[in-house]
């Protein structure tokens, strides 16, 4: 790493770079507002099983995490 030492290879330096953002990484940036939505919506409840659904406590009922969001969205634009 240090330029001055007789065994520095710039090489490295690539090596120490961030990999760029593949699929995975996009996919959960895109889904970053909602998830941020849904965890403060005042109608979320207690997780539930080992799917994570949550259960609404305005309706009652268990909602996976895409009918969530859509409820926010909605909610958002309303």
């Amino acid at each position: 790493m240090n330029p001055e030492h007789p065994a520095y290879d710039p090489r490295y330096l690539a090596k120490l770079e961030p990999p760029a953002p593949g699929p995975e990484e996009a996919l959960l940036a895109s889904l970053a507002p909602y998830i941020k939505a849904a965890a403060a919506c005042p109608h979320r409840g207690p997780a539930r099983g080992a799917c994570g659904c949550h259960w609404c406590s305005r309706d009652g009922i268990k909602v996976t995490p895409p009918e969530c969001w859509a409820c926010r969205k909605s909610a958002a634009t309303a």
